[in-house]
């Protein structure tokens, strides 16, 4: 069944797309966690409990936000080029291998992007589920870490997928999510 799928995609041209939507939404995921646990330090309000239902709550909205806006987006660009197609062709294209590969192709592309925002969410804040134990202060600092952490990974792999060496392309992303940390920190001064 997975070798299926993983030709449906390819048949579809999906295998770029997946990367992209999983980098992407990744990204946004560590930056919006690491945007609450910047709030959260600047307010002076670290509560373990607080800061992994605002995360939860976030990380499912952009969930119910990127699955749901991906499906509608990916079924309705692939169902053009299935009309155009059809159009060229003079022929109908129900239930071809080709519309089966779109199908699964835009339901594999919306759960990628819906997924990979929250599950990079849960693995920043993980440390907050182990506060009672480390303290909500070093929960903060661990999980600043695991997002810087988890962004130079990111990086390293767009690396592997570009060519280009992949230290310094996680070095780049440290440096995005750096920026990030420089900006709210400004605001936090305002």
């Amino acid at each position: 069944m997975i070798e299926n799928i993983k030709e449906q995609i390819k048949l579809a041209g999906g295998e770029g797309i997946i990367r992209r939507y999983f980098v992407m939404n990744s990204f946004d995921g560590v930056l919006t966690v690491l945007g609450i646990l910047l709030g959260s330090f600047i307010s002076g309000t670290i509560i373990s409990g607080t800061i992994i239902k605002i995360t939860l709550a976030t990380g499912l909205a952009m969930f119910v936000s990127g699955s749901f806006g991906t499906f509608a987006t990916e079924r309705a660009e692939r169902r053009k080029t299935i009309m155009d197609l059809e159009h060229e062709l003079l022929t109908k294209l129900d239930n071809s291998v080709l519309e089966k590969a779109n199908k699964t192709t835009t339901f594999i592309l919306s759960i990628v992007d819906g997924v990979s925002p929250l599950l990079a969410s849960i693995i920043v804040i993980s440390p907050f589920f182990f506060s009672k134990f480390i303290g909500e202060q070093n929960a903060f600092y661990v999980s600043t870490l695991l997002a810087f952490v988890v962004l130079f990974i990111l990086g390293i792999f767009l690396g592997g997928v570009s060519g280009e060496k992949k230290i310094i392309s996680g070095l780049k992303m440290l440096t995005v999510g750096f920026i990030a940390v420089l900006i709210i920190s400004l605001l936090g001064l305002i």
